[in-house]
């Protein structure tokens, strides 16, 4: 099953690119800063991970649930070892999609829970490993109320990282995300 995932995430991909062509009213892409604590049997190697990535979002026209849609992130971080492992620094790149929804409040405020699955790239002591991840995220954003002064958003989100592992056991890391969105094309109503 793993000789096919790359396949398989490529072809998710590129089908979340055609559709985000397609209609780039509904379009968000953006960039962010994330830190990562190594958790469990991990932190004894690594004390996590600190980089940033980009980021693209497409709201699904659904009418039975308005605020859904689908994500991409590639991201990449340095590994920073843990005192006393004997790793030596090294760097780590994902990339992932997956689905939202968003719940707005008042004042321009939202929540939106995200969960996301990918491959994770990682280069230690020169060596070089592939797994799939799963991200689990719930982003606090911000953007103004008025749609002519809506094209940013800004996020903040704490954000849960588990690789299962085929050892005895699996790479958690938990850390904060934070970063701006820009909206593409014009919002309902705005020339």
């Amino acid at each position: 099953m793993f000789k096919k995932f790359p396949v398989c995430a490529a072809a998710v991909f590129l089908a979340a690119a055609v559709w985000c062509a397609a209609a780039s009213a509904q379009v968000n892409v953006g960039v962010y800063g994330v830190n990562q604590y190594a958790l469990g049997t991990y932190a004894s190697y690594a004390l996590g991970t600190a980089g940033g990535g980009v980021a693209a979002e497409y709201a699904l026209p659904l009418l039975f649930l308005k605020n859904f849609g689908i994500a991409a992130r590639v991201q990449a971080a340095g590994v920073i070892p843990a005192s006393g492992s004997g790793m030596s620094a090294g760097w780590d790149a994902s990339a992932a999609a997956g689905a939202w929804v968003k719940f707005p409040f008042r004042h321009g405020l939202s929540l939106q829970p995200e969960a996301d699955w990918g491959v994770w790239l990682d280069s230690l002591d020169g060596t070089l490993y592939a797994d799939q991840l799963i991200q689990l995220s719930c982003a606090v954003r911000y953007a103004p109320e008025k749609p002519e002064e809506g094209r940013l958003t800004f996020e903040l989100a704490p954000v849960y990282t588990f690789m299962p592992e085929q050892d005895t056991y699996a790479v958690n890391m938990a850390g904060i995300r934070a970063g701006v969105l820009c909206r593409l094309g014009h919002a309902k109503g705005e020339k």
